[in-house]
């Protein structure tokens, strides 16, 4: 976040497999421009033109292109809205926009060669959790392959089974390039888990509420004050009214355990029962049945679930089909 601390530099990918991976010209080619290069340009004077120093693309009259990463929800380097609020801070004449799992980068074309070049050889780039991707760019949430790599439906990689390195074969938007372009191998997992930005209570990860928990007191503070403070961000917690006069949530405890819930098969055919027996009781309601114990013992099987009791859950959902069975049969009669 820091623009002052140099990125640590991991990897060396050529300039020019920088420009296959973008697809945005050929290597070699000249860059197509939107407008002369300003100093052949007759601009009004402006204070602010004397102030802001243009950027190389922008000196140039580049059309505007972009880039795109994918960081997987699996322990990238970094996590798309840090992505865009480090591009914001590190450079200049950029548009960046953020979504769940992705980060585009907007700017001059010769602009977005550097960015492209600095962020992929550095350690928020890896090559097996981030991907550059120009379209179909999911695969952020799905599950990792044999090989640790993150799900691309267009298939833009191949991993090399003997040096394990990775390679794009193919470009950013899923075209053929002349050349394949070596990525190299991706970081170990426990060097991933030390570098993450990411909190993730699962596979090792960190777990917000109880390993840094003044991280959660300051998310309650913005959230507080955004909520129920009408967005003044400037006003102290005390001077919010609503009854809450101390930041945070302290001593906060949730039901998920360390590392997750990992669900049982068991669990799962519970919750399918939950579902079945719940359409039949909608069903007899519609047929002027009185469902009124059958939802009562349907409405015990949730919460049941919902405490991780399978065993009681179970035994409730049966009592409710076997009374929604009997009320049914009663109405056939």
């Amino acid at each position: 976040m820091n623009p002052d601390v140099k990125l640590e530099k991991l990897r060396d990918i050529a300039e020019e497999d920088i420009v296959r991976l973008l697809a945005h010209r050929a290597p070699g080619e000249e860059y197509k421009s939107i407008h002369p290069p300003l100093e052949e340009m007759e601009e009004p004077d402006c204070a602010v033109r004397q102030m802001v120093e243009p950027t190389e693309g922008a000196k140039a009259g580049d059309r505007i292109r972009y880039v795109q990463y994918t960081d997987s929800m699996f322990f990238s380097p970094i996590t798309p809205y840090l992505r865009a609020q480090s591009a914001f801070n590190r450079y200049r004449g950029i548009d960046p926009g953020v979504l769940s799992g992705r980060t585009i980068i907007e700017a001059r074309e010769r602009d977005v060669e550097k960015i492209a070049k600095e962020t992929m050889d550095s350690e928020i780039y890896d090559t097996a959790r981030t991907g550059l991707r120009g379209r179909t760019v999911h695969g952020h949430a799905v599950r990792l392959d044999a090989d640790g790599m993150m799900f691309d439906a267009l298939r833009r990689w191949s991993v090399d089974e003997r040096t394990k390195e990775v390679t794009y074969v193919k470009d950013m938007i899923g075209g053929a390039m002349d050349k394949e372009v070596v990525m190299g191998k991706p970081l170990p997992e426990a060097d991933l888990l030390k570098r993450t930005c990411m909190y993730r209570n699962a596979q090792g990860g960190v777990w917000q509420e109880e390993d840094d928990p003044e991280s959660m007191d300051v998310c309650a503070e913005i959230h507080w004050k955004r909520t129920v403070g009408g967005f003044q961000p400037w006003k102290k917690i005390s001077e919010i009214k609503g009854g809450k006069k101390d930041i945070g949530v302290k001593n906060l405890k949730l039901f998920v355990p360390r590392g997750g819930v990992v669900v049982s098969s068991y669990a799962v055919e519970v919750q399918d029962s939950i579902f079945s027996v719940d359409s039949r009781i909608k069903k007899a309601r519609e047929a002027e049945v009185n469902t009124e114990k059958a939802e009562n013992l349907l409405r015990k099987a949730r919460d049941a679930y919902l405490m991780n009791e399978w065993k009681d859950a179970n035994h409730s959902v049966e009592e409710a089909e076997n009374e929604v069975t009997s009320q049914m049969e009663e109405l056939k009669s």
